[in-house]
């Protein structure tokens, strides 16, 4: 699998959490949440009256760095991706819609359609029902932790990982640390400021054939939707994928075949 494609299963993963309500209950009594179970359902019934969503995602540790305009329907479950910018990469976008992925090249005028079961591309990042929701967060395949709420750390980390993160802090490297989230005090593998008002969730793969060391999610306090996803490799030396989630808005009425909308004119290809 590819950088690229990589990073793609990682925003499905994060639409995944905006867009499948599946049946949780939601957390009885306080509202203060310690656990990821706990924010897991949370987040289900705060997203159970999403029908439809927009944002904009700023993307840097690719090359080139992108901007993008993703727009999802929760039923029927469709997602498009607009490429913004850059410049050679405006028109583009991807369209997914049930298990078929659609990539349109506007410079050829030709649709690149995926089969989800067949590609590269994991199914169960890809796929938007609430089943593989589930079984993805409940699965033994990863590990998802919650590693800050407002105000609080809860440093689930184990001692050889804080170590090894330690060792990478920007300010050790001599690089502007100014951006940073590693604390002067308290080394952890957080990514961004845990000090903030903010949730932090993090997703670890058990299994090797995800291809990414680490997932760190920010969600809004207020709205819990997602705000930051920064995505680690284990290759050495390769530069975490961030990604920014801005201009978010839900309820907007989007329509599905406009959504859906491909042109006609334009060759199919099998990918």
């Amino acid at each position: 699998m590819n950088r690229n494609n990589i990073f793609w299963a990682g925003i499905l993963l994060v639409l995944l959490l905006v867009l499948n309500p599946a049946g949780f209950r939601p957390v009885a009594g306080s509202e203060k949440m310690e656990t990821a179970d706990q924010f897991i359902e949370k987040l289900e019934e705060e997203y159970r009256e999403i029908e439809d969503f927009s944002a904009q995602l700023t993307i840097s540790g690719l090359e080139p760095p992108l901007r993008v305009k993703v727009q999802a329907i929760s039923e029927p479950r469709i997602l498009r991706v607009q490429y913004l910018s850059p410049p050679e990469m405006e028109g583009q976008f991807f369209l997914l819609e049930e298990d078929f992925l659609y990539q349109f090249m506007p410079a050829q005028n030709i649709i690149i359609k995926k089969d989800l079961k067949k590609s590269n591309i994991p199914v169960k990042a890809a796929n938007l029902t609430p089943d593989y929701l589930l079984e993805l967060v409940r699965s033994e395949e990863l590990e998802v932790s919650l590693v800050s709420s407002p105000g609080e750390l809860f440093f689930p980390w184990k001692k050889e990982d804080v170590l090894q993160f330690e060792m990478s802090a920007p300010w050790l490297r001599g690089e502007d640390s100014s951006n940073s989230a590693y604390d002067s005090d308290l080394v952890t593998p957080v990514s961004f400021d845990y000090g903030e008002d903010n949730y932090v969730l993090e997703v670890i793969p058990r299994d090797e054939g995800y291809q990414f060391a680490r997932q760190v999610i920010k969600f809004d306090p207020d709205s819990f939707l997602p705000r930051k996803l920064i995505t680690y490799f284990e290759e050495e030396g390769k530069e975490p994928v961030r990604t920014d989630v801005r201009e978010v808005q839900t309820n907007l009425g989007l329509d599905n075949e406009n959504l859906a909308r491909l042109p006609r004119d334009a060759e199919v290809i099998s990918g």
